[in-house]
């Protein structure tokens, strides 16, 4: 009878354990889930950040060529306004050498 009760007693410690340890197993089996979806948001995040860094060097690029668009612009300026002023000097000094030369004809 003694052996009998024994064994009833270690065969509801093990029960015990058991439940124990399914719950232990339950907890980490949600874990890692959390964990998966967790490393899945980080990977999402960063492909996203990577592309936000390729648009940002994109704009980056653009800003830079609208803010050299003005200073283009006053060198062309300049550049014709010279030549302009080289033209005009060059078709006088070329009207007064041919006006001199006709009077001395």
């Amino acid at each position: 009878m003694r052996s009998n009760e024994a064994f009833v007693v270690e065969l509801e410690r093990i029960r015990d354990e058991d439940d124990r340890q399914n719950k232990r197993i339950a907890l980490i089996e949600e874990d890692t889930k959390a964990i998966h979806r967790l490393t899945t948001s980080i990977e999402k995040l960063v492909i996203q950040m990577q592309d936000m860094l390729a648009e940002q060097k994109e704009q980056s690029k653009r800003i830079q060529r609208l803010e050299e668009e003005p200073g283009d612009a006053w060198r062309e300026l300049k550049k014709k306004a010279l030549d302009t002023v080289v033209g005009i000097v060059v078709g006088a000094l070329a009207t007064g050498l041919i006006y001199m030369i006709a009077q001395n004809i």
